[in-house]
């Protein structure tokens, strides 16, 4: 499947694929005119799609999306602040992607359907995982499985990757 709009020689060649059926998915966007077309998702999260496909009636669907996380506003969250990108439940994420700064006063909790990974970027702190204290520090990478009550305490900056892609539907409280 190739799309090119606006290339150097002008072209707009637009072929279409027999893909899997998420490739059904439709997302207008705004500006086809250029090689890369930004849009916000219902999440805030700034994102690019580049390389389009084009699904007729004007609507393309990106192969890939591009996020900039220090564009992306920050949400509250159990841990601090999070900057969330291909969070967005319409889209055909399998995962997502979240910039977090985690305060000393995180709360503990828990999902029922999605795994986590942390990887500590900045800081030191710990990490409780079913009542067990494990200290972190940068480069530190933890996985967590559905189910397991967790919160990191201390200041810390991490990368937070949920599978799937992250559904506050499935944040849960003791």
């Amino acid at each position: 499947m190739v799309s090119t709009y606006g290339d150097a020689a002008g072209s707009n060649e637009i072929r279409r694929s027999d893909g899997p059926p998420w490739h059904t998915r439709r997302r207008r966007v705004q500006s086809v005119g250029t090689r890369k077309a930004w849009k916000r998702s219902a999440r805030g999260s700034a994102t690019a799609a580049v390389g389009l496909e084009a699904l007729g009636d004007g609507d393309v669907m990106a192969n890939f999306e591009i996020a900039q996380l220090d564009e992306t506003p920050a949400v509250d969250c159990p841990c601090g602040q999070a900057r969330r990108a291909f969070a967005d439940l319409s889209s055909r994420s399998v995962a997502s992607v979240h910039l977090t700064d985690i305060h000393a006063d995180s709360r503990v909790h828990y999902h029922r359907q999605m795994t986590e990974v942390y990887v500590v970027l900045e800081g030191h702190g710990e990490i409780e995982l079913d009542g067990e204290r494990h200290p972190l520090r940068p480069m530190t990478a933890v996985m967590i499985h559905p189910g397991c009550r967790h919160r990191a305490t201390g200041n810390l900056r991490i990368l937070n990757i949920p599978i799937p892609a992250f559904d506050p539907a499935d944040e849960h409280f003791d």
